[in-house]
């Protein structure tokens, strides 16, 4: 029998508070031949969009006019757009060109235009003409290759991708829930400290719910530290940096209420736990994130 066990680690690291971000339109230079680095290993998957823009002319939407109905949504022909890129006008001839966030809303991630909701100038009804520049999605195993582990992508031969060439990559980072097996490490690890330090009426068979749930914070603790240990360990980057961080301070939380639960049931303290991988972090690290660039004079006004 043990103090914790596997289903109550998981349920609760489920449930954990570290938010791992969505990155959108990282930039990135593709060599000829080796990998580009993104700024985070572990990736999610298929949770990736990597683009490319291939014309520095203002797209107009095929489908000029656009009416915009109070707040409607109305979507592009083209689904990604190139942030700071969009135009609105009222006609052709951009007689009055209207200012986005004040007459419009675009959602560069769904690829639409909607009105105002407070302050538009546009007119409920009214329509508009809309230009920008449109990324071109890329396609896995024609184009590139993505290590998903290690965050590298480079390349294929024939790809259609000039060298030295620009890209925009979303993915999802992985929230990297343990494994059963590193669990079950932490859990043996756990009990081989704590077992020698029980006082003489508890032992590992203990069913005393107090003494379970402090063992369950103690893991949980370990864990942390171990996660914000694997965020560092792939890429320099300040997103990895900031995981860490989180899962540090989390650690510190479970290893508190560890000591406060386990002072009845230890003959020492927890004092000496702890504290050790905090001083392990750089005060920063560079971004490898920008803004795409775009042709000077074609903004949003």
């Amino acid at each position: 029998m043990s103090l914790t066990d596997i289903f109550t680690v998981r349920k609760i690291l489920q449930a954990s508070t570290v938010f791992i971000p969505n990155v959108y339109n990282e930039c990135v230079v593709l060599p000829l031949f080796d990998k580009a680095q993104l700024s985070s290993a572990n990736i999610v998957e298929g949770s990736e969009t990597v683009k490319i823009i291939r014309t520095a002319t203002p797209f107009p939407d095929p489908s000029n006019p656009i009416a915009l109905h109070n707040t409607d949504p109305v979507s592009f022909y083209h689904q990604r757009i190139v942030p700071d890129t969009v135009v609105v006008a009222d006609s052709p001839l951009l007689t009055n060109v209207f200012v986005e966030s004040l007459d419009y809303i675009i959602d560069y991630t769904s690829g639409n235009i909607c009105r105002s909701s407070v302050g538009s100038s546009i007119a409920s009804g009214d329509s508009v003409y809309v230009w920008y520049l449109p990324f071109v999605v890329l396609s896995l195993g024609d184009d590139y290759n993505i290590d998903y582990v290690l965050g590298q992508i480079n390349r294929r031969g024939g790809s259609t991708i000039p060298n030295g060439a620009t890209l925009y990559v979303d993915y999802l980072q992985s929230s990297n829930l343990p494994s059963e097996s590193l669990i079950e490490e932490l859990i043996f690890e756990m009990e081989a400290y704590i077992g020698p330090r029980l006082r003489s009426e508890y032992s590992l068979d203990s069913i005393d719910p107090e003494l379970k749930s402090a063992a369950t914070n103690y893991v949980l603790y370990s864990y942390c530290l171990a996660a914000a240990t694997h965020h560092l360990s792939f890429v320099a980057s300040d997103i990895s940096d900031d995981i860490s961080k989180s899962f540090i301070s989390l650690s510190e939380k479970y290893l508190s209420l560890a000591r406060v639960l386990f002072s009845r049931f230890l003959s020492v303290g927890l004092d000496t736990i702890g504290g050790v991988i905090q001083n392990r972090f750089p005060t920063s690290r560079s971004k490898n994130r920008v803004s795409p660039s775009v042709p000077v004079g074609f903004r949003s006004h």
